[in-house]
């Protein structure tokens, strides 16, 4: 990883935020680097960081400037493979993350949340994999079943 040298305006800073103190007690080191200003740097890692609201929710919304696309931790992608695969989700930048998004709204939305209490069994059997699965709506409209029960026998799960 290549470590980029601060421009001599911007705050530095010595907090390690993936060290087992910061993660046991974040809260102090959170405090300072918001006192920093809107952007510091890293001096462990070489990177430039944020930490107030305004300046990480408008860093969000900007993927032209702040792209996803080239990691979202402190590896640039560009500069270096990737250590696992990129989720396409976080990873990504319009328009794959748009499509890839889509298809999980449709899958976490809170329609399809009302069905998440019950519980599943999967066994691999001697016939092939097994499935059995039990569901109650949490918030059920006249129109649903009350119960939900599925059994499935197929090659994969």
């Amino acid at each position: 990883m290549d470590l980029i040298e601060p421009q001599s305006s911007v705050p530095r800073t010595g907090i390690d935020p993936f060290s087992d103190a910061f993660l046991t007690d974040p809260y102090p080191d959170h405090t300072a680097m918001r006192a920093l200003g809107p952007v510091f740097h890293l001096d462990r890692y070489g990177v430039y960081a944020m930490a107030r609201h305004a300046e990480v929710a408008a860093a969000l919304t900007d993927w032209q400037t702040y792209s996803s696309a080239r990691g979202v931790g402190i590896q640039d992608f560009a500069k270096e493979p990737p250590w696992r695969p990129k989720s396409i989700l976080l990873e990504a930048d319009p328009p794959l993350h748009d499509r890839a998004r889509k298809i999980q709204a449709r899958v976490l939305s809170p329609a399809a949340m009302r069905m998440s209490f019950g519980w599943g069994v999967r066994w691999f059997s001697p016939v092939g994999p097994l499935r059995f699965e039990w569901g109650v709506p949490i918030a059920p409209k006249a129109t649903e079943q009350p119960l939900v029960f599925e059994f499935t026998i197929g090659n994969s799960f």
